[in-house]
């Protein structure tokens, strides 16, 4: 039995590889599916802050979970798995490495700008390790 790694872009907004995150909103990425044979998963999110990082430029990250296509996790912040925290005003951009909890078919990345002012430019990628 052979494993097998694939790093998989997770798209916003209909397809995009990037996502602009006005200041204190929150947004979903497309749906996600992992392969069939994943028996492991991490997700990488990119938080680029468009301005003058400040204290408070964070984003959380949080994952909305399904065992179908569809009936994802709520989209407020109760019912979502929280990933992490990334904080701009320390590291800008941002970048955090959350693993992922299986086994969830598809799921979708949420994003919670608690900036004031300021653009995040979202960029998040998966990657998988199968089993062949």
């Amino acid at each position: 039995m052979a494993i097998t790694r694939a790093n998989l872009a997770v798209t916003w907004n209909t397809g995009s590889g990037t996502h602009s995150l006005t200041a204190a909103v929150s947004f979903s990425s497309d749906a996600h599916s992992l392969d069939a044979t994943c028996i492991n998963a991490q997700v990488t999110v990119n938080c680029d802050n468009g301005g003058s990082p400040a204290a408070g430029d964070v984003c959380d990250v949080y994952l909305l979970q399904t065992a179908s296509t569809g009936n994802y996790d709520s989209a407020d912040i109760l019912h979502p798995v929280f990933l992490g925290r990334l904080d701009t005003n320390t590291t800008d951009p941002a970048t955090g490495t959350f693993l992922l909890p299986l086994p969830q078919a598809n799921f979708k990345v949420r994003c919670v700008s608690g900036a004031a002012s300021n653009v995040f430019t979202l960029s998040t990628n998966v990657t998988e390790q199968r089993s062949a």
